[in-house]
């Protein structure tokens, strides 16, 4: 049996048809219309579904599929009640994006949020345990707790980690949000304005990583201190938790050593009493959100710990 996922992300839309073992039978990635206007994602998404659909019968080893589909958003999403809350980048608010989407794609739906659903993909098939805490590093800074290998997702604004304030390294005395001084952006953008001669005004998060590789002491120095807050942060959840495995996921996972290994030595010396938690860096890759968004269509489809479905509009 094989289950489809897609993920919604502010640039591409992504989408898997996996199997129970989380084998890749095909993979879509369409552009995510920046209209604004959430009816022109919703059109997109049912055509992207009718091309699954058409692309997906008769591949090798697919002889049936899970009837439900799973749509992961980003932004703040009420996955209980299928509600798109609030998202800056796709432009919706209290939005009924899964009743909306079932009658779109014609088929069952659930609705999931991105960072979780990828955080189910690394706890079922990655490098996430029953038990792990994964942190998203990306455009923004979100995070997920799985607990008996599921997301725990008390409330629609679970997760927002990338919204506390932390003291702002690059203006003493003044704070600033997390998201403001360790996601992909803001390490661009604080490079640019300590020393724009270094990396142009549009440059991202690689550009900074390059310069730290090469020694350049600034970039270091804004990578470090960056992750120094991030990791405080990390360090308050393990004292909570316990030191349960942190898996460092989204597009800076990348970066690998010049990432994981600041986090880890700050860690150690945020909480030197507990044991050490292992730190990992997230292995499912760009579709690792569509991957857990399969997932939760093969739990909806067995009712383990599923979430709640909308089933097409009957006129």
């Amino acid at each position: 049996m094989h289950a489809f996922g897609i993920d919604v992300g502010g640039t591409n839309i992504k989408a898997v048809l996996a199997s129970k073992t989380g084998e890749v039978a095909a993979r879509w990635n369409r552009p995510t219309p920046r209209t604004g206007k959430v009816e022109d994602i919703i059109d997109a998404l049912a055509d992207l579904y009718a091309t699954m659909r058409a692309e997906s019968s008769g591949l090798e080893g697919v002889t049936e599929l899970v009837p439900t589909v799973t749509v992961a958003v980003p932004g703040i999403v009420d996955e209980e009640h299928g509600v798109g809350v609030y998202s800056v980048n796709l432009g919706w608010k209290d939005y009924p994006l899964r009743d909306a989407l079932a009658t779109a794609l014609q088929v069952p739906v659930v609705l999931a949020h991105d960072v979780r659903s990828g955080a189910l993909g690394e706890s079922r098939w990655g490098a996430a345990e029953a038990d792990s805490l994964y942190i998203a590093l990306g455009t923004g800074v979100s995070a997920a707790l799985i607990i008996d290998g599921y997301p725990v997702a008390a409330h629609p604004w679970s997760g927002e980690i990338g919204q506390h304030l932390v003291p702002d390294p690059d203006r003493p005395g003044q704070n600033t949000t997390l998201e403001k001084v360790c996601s992909a952006s803001a390490f661009a953008r604080r490079m640019w304005r300590a020393d724009p001669r270094l990396i142009a005004e549009d440059a991202g998060a690689r550009e900074v990583f390059d310069l730290a590789r090469g020694g350049n002491e600034l970039a270091r120095h804004i990578i470090s201190s960056g992750l120094g807050e991030l990791s405080r942060s990390i360090a308050a959840a393990i004292h909570l938790l316990g030191p349960i495995p942190v898996v460092v996921g989204g597009g800076m996972a990348g970066a690998g050593p010049l990432l994981l290994n600041p986090i880890a030595q700050q860690l150690r010396s945020y909480s030197p009493l507990l044991p050490e938690a292992p730190l990992r860096s997230a292995t499912l890759g760009t579709y690792s959100q569509a991957l857990g968004a399969a997932v939760r269509s093969f739990d909806s489809y067995v009712q383990w710990r599923a979430l709640p479905i909308s089933f097409p509009a009957v006129d």
